[in-house]
């Protein structure tokens, strides 16, 4: 089994939830997620859930649900160990954010 290093990048859109990475099928993934408040002022929300098999959103899939992000703030949450074909998603309440999701597939 082979393991191949990933990095996801996604600065998403307000108050949209938006896929940022979906395991391939036959692997796995584990690894974390930074998140960062890029604004020097202006406090914000974020969520990130994992939707085995891309399943639609619901409550149960959050890690991380209006998660508070004081102004130049980051916050690193785990993800994983998430099965093959389940989806990442993360939602921000301002524009303002950056999703840093790193670490292996396997």
């Amino acid at each position: 089994m082979s393991e191949t290093a990933k990095v996801v990048q996604s600065n998403p859109v307000a108050v949209t939830l938006t896929d940022i990475y979906t395991v391939p099928n036959g692997s796995r993934f584990a690894g974390a997620m930074t998140i960062i408040n890029r604004d020097s002022a202006v406090p914000t929300n974020f969520r990130v859930s994992v939707a085995l098999a891309g399943a639609a959103d619901s409550n149960e899939q959050y890690l991380a649900y209006d998660e508070y992000l004081a102004p130049s703030q980051r916050k690193r949450i785990h993800v994983g160990p998430i099965p093959q074909t389940a989806v990442v998603r993360v939602y921000a309440t301002l524009a303002t954010l950056s999703f840093n999701l790193m670490g292996i597939e396997y």
